[in-house]
């Protein structure tokens, strides 16, 4: 292969320019190559593949226009169910509506009839996120990464010189100032949390309410961190802050000062 003859004899140019490994979309829904790219500085060397070819091919930007009637009745479902927990605009513009599963050699993801959620750098979409819109499902959210090894949503765009809050849901953090997420549930010693500590000096976690999340905060407090306290405020009867939101109006500033 051409990238393989590169990296193998021509090592700087193979680091400085994006190798490309496209492939078509193969029977029985088998994608064999993603988008490849090589980034070689700072916190960039944890991506190695462009996913946005697997999210073209399974999924659509939710509020684009669509033909299909399947396709149409997606987008309507998708777009109640945000409506339904006050997702604003702005972040809605960001999100595709899974309609299509996909199978690669080592993996089965089930994305069809779900919500996706991208995390980007510089428009590369290093790892998504999908939450699927049916009814009494097992489970709820799927994380595709294909061999990225960071899973952390905003880490690149969040500012590392103010606050930054962490959730354990994306969906919460778009209700906090300079908010990012560890996309699931974390353990102090894992290596989410290292990349965490070491980028961002002045960090507040804000659990879920439930209890594992409480779990982790006495975990978190142990280890010095700064957590936010749902059972000693006028919160603590909502599970997560997205929940906060439909039960109060309040405006994303309102509750990152709060949380503050």
């Amino acid at each position: 292969m051409f990238t393989t003859f590169l990296k193998n004899y021509y090592s700087e140019i193979y680091s400085k320019y994006a190798s490309v490994l496209v492939s078509s979309h193969a029977p029985n829904n088998i994608i064999k190559d993603t988008v490849a790219i090589e980034v070689v500085s700072g916190d960039e060397r944890l991506i190695k593949k462009d996913l946005r070819y697997i999210l073209d091919k399974i999924s659509f930007p939710i509020l684009n226009s669509t033909t299909g009637l399947y396709k149409k009745a997606l987008q309507l479902r998708a777009l109640r169910y945000l409506k339904s927990r006050k997702i604003p605009q702005e972040k809605i513009k960001e999100l595709y509506v899974g309609y299509e599963d996909f199978i690669t050699s080592d993996n089965s993801y089930f994305l069809n009839n779900s919500i996706i959620i991208p995390f980007t750098y510089n428009n590369i979409v290093y790892t998504f996120q999908a939450r699927t819109l049916k009814e009494n499902a097992t489970n709820k959210y799927l994380t595709v990464k294909e061999e990225n090894e960071i899973k952390i949503y905003n880490y690149f765009n969040a500012d590392k010189n103010k606050t930054v809050f962490i959730t354990e849901g994306p969906i919460d953090s778009w209700f906090l100032e300079n908010g990012i997420s560890t996309a699931g549930t974390i353990s102090f010693n894992s290596p989410v949390v290292g990349l965490i500590k070491s980028k961002f000096k002045d960090r507040i976690w804000v659990f879920d309410n439930d209890s594992a999340g409480l779990k982790r905060t006495k975990d978190f407090i142990d280890a010095g961190e700064k957590i936010f306290i749902w059972t000693s405020s006028e919160w603590k009867s909502y599970k997560d802050i997205n929940k906060v939101v439909e039960g109060t109006n309040l405006s994303i500033s309102q509750i990152t000062d709060y949380v503050k």
